[in-house]
């Protein structure tokens, strides 16, 4: 039984059994609703793919076996998730500005035209644009047509929009057209690269390429032009420069990240006590001076580019980025999705979607104990997996507490677990790292 079990081990890897569960899993289910053609043109090519990387993991003397087996995961990322949005970028070009493209991206793209003009878009209204296509009217998640309070409220957070202005103003001026999946697009290139060079082991490496390009959780949000790919990306680069000792720079990166999207600001207390446990027995005030000097970026880089917008007009900014997400506001988005607030919706305590509940209290009851836990479980183990664990536990807590839980959202915590699965920090304590 032992040779038999190391005989499978031997002649299957671990990375072709999961390319072909995932793939197939995706085929499956994201791509049955196509047309005939085009849903037997991704089955073709993505069986043959298949096929081939079974044939190169089973014969033993392969030159460049790894690089070839990446070249097949990276065809599959063409192929699975380049193809299918781009196509839907073609699409929208030719059909209409406001088709084939996510919400959020159309009012990220209304935004960046607010900036341009020198206008606040935390100040404007969207009905004009956004209203257009929606006809002023958005179906919740219980089937229930609202008036949308997206054309009320921007909610992107600054760098997001800052990060775009240049891209949109190029794309106009060379292309006359303009598609925020662009910048999405550049992000995921850019995280396969990162995500590539983190694990030391060449399985590692494979594994962890195929986890995040063909996860069938995360492939229909990015398609569907959901804008995680961009937060997501700041997040890894900024543990990636950490995991180089690469300080400053990777806090001004985190300070990025946070101004991308609220998903990122459970991160960081689990970010600066990694650096503060790493100083070890370092008496308390020069250990807060050092690791301000050395993460002083992340706090700049906050203060000038929120500082901006609060003394542009403080009470748009608040609604649009806290009130508005709270419930707090005539115009708050409805509760959806799959958490608390749903299950307190159907017992009736809630009785309407568009009603204010105080869903700080349990998001505090349950936050505060957990992220003190979570703290005391990375001073015993201080590595950056254990920071990326204890940020996607309480980010996962907090959005499963708050008024809305989507499908996107456990597609993001998807990415974060995977990655600090194959994160593979070993390094050992060092009162140098800062």
């Amino acid at each position: 039984m032992l040779e038999k079990n190391s005989f499978i081990k031997k002649s299957l890897s671990i990375d072709a059994l999961f390319l072909f569960i995932f793939t197939v899993t995706t085929l499956y289910y994201l791509f049955e609703t196509l047309p005939l053609t085009k849903m037997s043109f991704f089955w073709f090519f993505s069986l043959t793919l298949l096929f081939v990387y079974f044939l190169i993991d089973i014969k033993e003397k392969v030159n460049n076996k790894n690089l070839y087996k990446v070249i097949i995961i990276i065809a599959f990322a063409i192929l699975l998730n380049f193809l299918p949005l781009i196509n839907n970028i073609f699409l929208r070009s030719k059909i209409g500005p406001f088709a084939f493209t996510h919400d959020a991206a159309l009012q990220m793209e209304e935004g960046v035209k607010f900036l341009l003009q020198g206008k606040n878009p935390y100040k404007e209204d969207y009905s004009s644009s956004l209203g257009v296509l929606w006809g002023g009217e958005l179906v919740t998640s219980l089937g229930i047509s609202i008036p949308n309070p997206a054309i009320n409220h921007f909610v992107q957070l600054p760098w997001h929009i800052i990060f775009s202005v240049p891209f949109y103003f190029f794309c106009n001026l060379f292309f006359y057209w303009y598609d925020q999946r662009i910048i999405y697009i550049l992000c995921y290139i850019a995280s396969l690269f990162i995500i590539y060079s983190i694990p030391s082991k060449k399985q590692n490496k494979l594994l962890f390429l195929i986890f995040f390009s063909i996860n069938p959780l995360f492939i229909p949000c990015f398609v569907g032009g959901t804008n995680d790919i961009f937060v997501f990306f700041w997040v890894l680069l900024s543990l990636f420069l950490l995991k180089q000792r690469k300080t400053r720079i990777s806090s001004l990166i985190l300070a990025l990240a946070v101004l991308s999207k609220h998903s990122a600001w459970p991160l960081v207390p689990f970010y600066f006590f990694y650096i503060w446990f790493q100083r070890g027995k370092e008496s308390f005030i020069p250990k807060i001076k050092n690791i301000f000097i050395k993460t002083y970026p992340f706090w700049v880089t906050n203060i000038l580019l929120f500082g901006i917008f609060l003394i542009w007009d403080c009470r748009s900014f608040v609604e649009d980025i806290f009130l508005y997400l709270s419930g707090s506001l005539p115009t708050s988005f409805p509760i959806g999705g799959f958490g608390l607030s749903i299950l307190l919706l159907a017992g009736q305590v809630i009785q309407n979607h568009r009603d204010y509940f105080p869903f700080w209290i349990p998001e505090l009851l349950i936050g505060f104990p957990l992220l003190i836990f979570l703290i005391k479980i990375q001073q015993k183990r201080n590595t950056l997996s254990q920071v990326i664990v204890n940020y996607g536990l309480l980010l996962f807590a907090f959005w499963f507490c708050s008024r809305f839980f989507h499908s996107n959202y456990i597609a993001y915590l998807s990415l974060v677990f995977i990655t600090a699965y194959f994160f593979d920090d070993q390094e050992k304590i060092d009162e140098n790292i800062c």
